[in-house]
């Protein structure tokens, strides 16, 4: 990779994810089908070439900021639980990110 290609970012597809049942978060983005809980399977690999995209931080079930989430994932590693869902579509074309834990 050279230089110029930096912006360039693989994320590689776990097969699937999986989020609990009663989610208020997915209840609200998704409507009653979430209610049982969510499995999103992925098939192919996602590759994001410096385009920006819209993405969610859930911390303990609540919306939170990338700052609090960066602190607590990244810097203090306090969680216990951790799932990403990418590109999830909401329908009529509209697609979301979606970053999860839940702190110890």
């Amino acid at each position: 990779m050279n230089e110029d290609d930096k912006d360039l970012m693989e994320q590689s597809a776990r097969s699937y994810s999986y989020i609990k049942q009663k989610s208020k978060y997915f209840l609200e983005k998704l409507g009653a089908r979430a209610y049982g809980g969510i499995v999103h399977i992925k098939k192919v690999i996602v590759l994001y070439c410096g385009i920006s995209y819209k993405r969610d931080y859930l911390i303990n079930g609540k919306l939170s900021t990338f700052e609090e989430f960066n602190k607590l994932f990244f810097i203090e590693r306090n969680y216990k639980y951790y799932n990403s869902i990418d590109r999830l579509e909401l329908g009529e074309n509209k697609y979301i990110s979606i970053s999860i834990i839940e702190t110890k």
